[in-house]
């Protein structure tokens, strides 16, 4: 029985530090209001996959900007 409880909370301590983990990277993919702390405490590795799979936002307006800046530029040189 001991050794369960033991499994248990190294299981529960774990998990919390990937839940953290994820919740980090979520942030740094532009994510500020995400699930993703909460998915992988719940669902563990399936939280991870979620994280994962979220889109970059970041790099997104990041391109978006660079676009943006060419088409301008390319505007400029036909005037």
């Amino acid at each position: 029985m001991e050794w369960f409880i033991l499994l248990a909370v190294c299981y529960f301590v774990i998990n919390i530090a990937m839940a953290m983990s994820m919740q980090k990277i979520a942030e740094k993919k532009g994510h500020q209001q995400s699930a993703a702390f909460w998915l992988t405490l719940l669902l563990g590795i399936f939280g991870c996959a979620y994280t994962a799979a979220l889109p970059d936002l970041v790099l997104r307006k990041q391109n978006e900007d660079l676009l943006a800046l060419l088409l301008r530029q390319s505007g400029e040189k036909e005037e």
